[in-house]
């Protein structure tokens, strides 16, 4: 099997790199289809071209290693990488599942969250009296959580009410 770093740009894009700050190589996801760029090629576009070309070079392995090809060389290489292709398909699949299990029990955990606490800050105005200014300022926290934060130093603008 050819390595993927053999045959993948060492270019690395600093929008790519995650909050760990491990950068991802950039790679192009561009096709050039009958003279003109395609973007976005899919990966069953990428197998289906790679798999009809090892059919191509296989029934006319006589004819190309007559043209001074090295065919044999040729398919070795591109069976690795539709092994490759196929592999990290099946990895991207698998992380995509992983993905959206870890989206679903987060939404549960964050449900749960707010409502726990939503509940027990109620509670906690009930304790004060609901009509005391304690009971108010305890509100505030509530009705706060919607409005972005003000950055350190910064005055939150007013917004005069006509009357």
């Amino acid at each position: 099997m050819i390595p993927l770093e053999s045959w993948m740009p060492t270019h690395m894009d600093d929008e790519s790199a995650p909050r760990g700050g491990v950068k991802a190589p950039v790679v192009p996801d561009l096709c050039s289809v009958a003279g003109h760029v395609k973007s976005m090629v899919t990966e069953v576009e990428v197998l289906a071209f790679l798999k009809k070309v090892i059919e191509l070079f296989v029934s006319e392995r006589n004819a190309l290693k007559g043209a001074g090809l090295d065919v044999e060389l040729m398919l070795t290489t591109l069976k690795s990488l539709l092994e490759q292709a196929a592999t990290m398909e099946q990895h991207q699949e698998t992380m995509k599942r992983q993905s959206k299990l870890a989206t679903e029990s987060w939404l549960v955990v964050k449900r749960n969250a707010y409502v726990t606490t939503s509940g027990y800050l109620d509670m906690a105005i009930a304790a004060v009296r609901k009509d005391s200014s304690t009971a108010a300022n305890f509100r505030r926290i509530r009705s706060r959580m919607h409005r972005p934060q003000a950055e350190e130093g910064e005055k939150p603008s007013v917004t005069p009410v006509k009357a």
